[in-house]
């Protein structure tokens, strides 16, 4: 049980995460509503342009990048609603495996990214699409797990209302 005296600072910090989850559901739900019908082959377009930059970290099938989540089967275990969320608000729910971790350096320089490996030795972070950075153990001070997603938030405001509809069609037809 919570102590008398952080029960009240307790209830504050839950009210405040509640408003801003409240907030995300209605400018997700507002989004849904927005958006025209999709085309799954313009979805393929968007997906692979240089304007939405997806390729460069996911992989469809053979095309694309390691460094996030493979989508060749997304569709079948993801809904509209999930896509949607995936999309404009990354950092809501990570994939496992993809969760971002800070290393901080006994210098005190930190590294952030992905952790792909961890021996007895080193780290090796996945820092960005095709950069790994190896740390010596000996030099690791600490890791911590972080709170928000290296994808970038905001495609809801880089993507027309259009092609947003597209990119979702395409990827719920992933399975």
């Amino acid at each position: 049980s919570v102590p008398d005296e952080l029960q009240a600072p307790a209830a504050g910090v839950m009210a405040k995460h509640g408003a801003a989850l409240a907030a995300q559901a209605g400018k997700l739900d507002a989004l849904a509503a927005s958006l025209p019908d999709g085309d799954v082959v313009r979805g393929q377009q968007v997906f692979r342009s240089t304007k939405a930059g997806c390729t460069a970290c996911h992989a469809i099938g053979y095309l694309g990048g390691d460094y996030g989540p493979d989508l060749s089967k997304v569709g079948a275990i993801r809904t509209t609603r999930d896509l949607l969320e995936a999309i404009v608000l990354p950092a809501a729910s990570l994939v496992r495996s993809y969760e971002p971790s800070q290393v901080t350096k006994t210098n005190g320089e930190v590294v952030f990214g992905l952790l792909r490996n961890e021996t007895s030795d080193e780290l090796v972070v996945a820092v960005a699409p095709g950069q790994s950075v190896r740390v010596p153990r000996t030099d690791v001070a600490r890791v911590e797990p972080v709170a928000f997603s290296p994808m970038p938030a905001g495609y809801d405001q880089t993507l027309t209302r259009q092609e947003l509809a597209d990119v979702i069609t395409y990827l719920k037809s992933c399975q």
